[in-house]
């Protein structure tokens, strides 16, 4: 051959030849192992070691603080661990949406986690809870529940009845209205007379002193106040 052939023995540590496919893959660190950040590709410079996860076992490189690594476990296990109860910020799970229902946290081995409305995080409506509890069986989706008082939030029992569909739940909920709605007309009623019976006792203090801001007061506006 022509030339000179030097072979290189120098091998990198991080580095090995794998002869299935015959490239250079980098070499797995061992548990414990220690190295600066940017010799391992991270930004920070600070040594890291290489870890396994408590939880899962996988292995991944994690800053080494006061000769310890800084988190015990990966960052999913770490949020897996910070659900529901174990959140720093839990507060009961019991949670009301701004248009008064009340809703329930439920853990995924939950009899009635299959109610939970809200996919993937486990809440249901406190009232289905309630209702289905009483049961000793989940609700079916097009069973509703009807609050006797109108109260979305009053989910006693005693205040909850259990309907077989929508519909009697809408044809209760007109019946309501009207009801509401005629008890409003009374109302408005009543608070014009008492804006009128408010007029006349003030016309009539002002007419027993002959004035009204200067001015006499006669009847005949007293009468056309009643009459409006």
């Amino acid at each position: 051959m022509n030339g000179c052939h030097v072979p290189c023995t120098h091998q990198p540590d991080a580095l090995s030849v794998n002869p299935a496919i015959g490239i250079r893959s980098e070499k797995m660190p061992e548990i414990g192992e220690i190295k600066q950040g940017q010799s391992i590709g991270k930004t920070i410079w600070k040594s890291h070691i290489w870890h396994a996860c408590l939880d899962c076992g996988k292995g991944r490189w994690v800053i080494l603080k006061k000769g310890k690594p800084a988190n015990l476990r990966c960052h999913t296990c770490a949020r897996q661990r910070q659900v529901g109860v174990n959140h720093p910020n839990w507060k009961g799970g019991r949670v009301k949406e701004h248009y008064g229902y009340v809703y329930i946290k439920l853990q995924p081995g939950d009899f009635f986690y299959p109610m939970a409305t809200k996919k993937g995080m486990g809440y249901v409506l406190e009232h289905r809870l309630v209702m289905a509890k009483s049961l000793n069986r989940c609700l079916l989706p097009w069973e509703v529940v009807h609050h006797r008082n109108g109260d979305r939030d009053d989910n006693r029992l005693d205040n909850l009845e259990l309907l077989p569909m929508q519909g009697k739940h809408n044809t209760i909920l007109n019946k309501e209205v009207k009801r509401q709605a005629k008890q409003i007309k009374e109302l408005q009623a009543r608070v014009t007379l008492l804006e009128a019976e408010l007029v006349l006792a003030i016309a009539k203090k002002y007419h027993d002193k002959k004035v009204v801001t200067g001015v006499k007061f006669y009847n005949e506006p007293i009468i056309a106040v009643r009459a409006r």
